[in-house]
């Protein structure tokens, strides 16, 4: 089974963990739908807070995490969701985030990431020597992450 830690991001729009979380859980039942309803399920999909309290989402829903960043064991993979809209402001809220990314990287987990949750996957690292995606060659994003070129 793959370990799959969603980092559960503070004042985003909940669809972009909600999504991912979704996608992934949804994978797994079709997978065993299609299979056998008693197969083993391909992912262990689990949200990481950064401790054990509520996330506040922008759109007033509130997340509650699964696991704490400092209780979980490093996971196969690491899905980092996108930021809030007003990313600069989203960015430096939830770069808490970059050191336990970078950790669980250096670990040996892949991280993916979606739209400009890209930018905490850089900050922690991960794209070092590696094409940036689209999301970082934005203007805000040859700011802040020059030294990458774009795919």
């Amino acid at each position: 089974m793959i370990t799959v830690a969603i980092t559960a991001p503070t004042g985003c729009a909940s669809i972009n963990t909600a999504g991912l979380m979704d996608a992934l859980c949804k994978t797994d039942r079709a997978w065993r739908m299609a299979r056998d309803p008693d197969a083993q399920a391909i992912f262990e999909v689990r949200l990481a807070g950064l401790d054990e309290r509520p996330i506040a989402c922008r759109d007033g829903v509130v997340m509650h995490p699964h696991v704490a960043a400092a209780q979980l064991d490093p996971p196969d993979l690491v899905v980092v969701p996108g930021l809030d809209d007003d990313l600069e402001p989203s960015f430096q809220l939830n770069r808490t985030w970059v050191p336990w990314i970078a950790r669980w990287h250096a670990a040996g987990a892949r991280v993916a990431s979606s739209c400009t949750g890209a930018f905490l996957a850089a900050a922690a690292g991960v794209l070092d020597g590696k094409e940036a995606p689209a999301t970082l060659s934005a203007p805000v994003g040859q700011r802040r992450f020059s030294r990458w070129s774009s795919t």
